[in-house]
């Protein structure tokens, strides 16, 4: 049994953004959610969202990256990856 709620997290998340498109708790909790569920072109999509708002973030291009290996696309993962550890300050990350 799953302790969390995460189809209720997307539906409040999806509240948070109707009224403000750029919340980054509200596209980050959704990137979560989304993973877990298995949602991997959503957690693409939502975190290119945040890179765009967020772009020395490398937790964001680290999650990208692995959804992208998720969804077999390896160079594009391995170009998130590489780049993520390139921003990162912290080797290990």
């Amino acid at each position: 049994m799953n302790p969390y709620d995460w189809k209720g997290a997307l539906e409040s998340c999806k509240k948070v953004l109707e009224h403000d498109p750029e919340h980054i708790g509200a596209l980050e909790v959704s990137a979560q959610a989304l993973w877990y569920e298995g949602r991997y072109d959503d957690v693409v999509k939502t975190t290119s969202r945040l890179l765009m708002l967020n772009p020395d973030e490398p937790g964001y291009r680290y999650t990208r990256g692995m959804a992208l290996m998720s969804l077999g696309k390896l160079s594009q993962a391995s170009d998130d990856l590489r780049q993520a550890l390139t921003q990162s300050k912290d080797m290990r990350f």
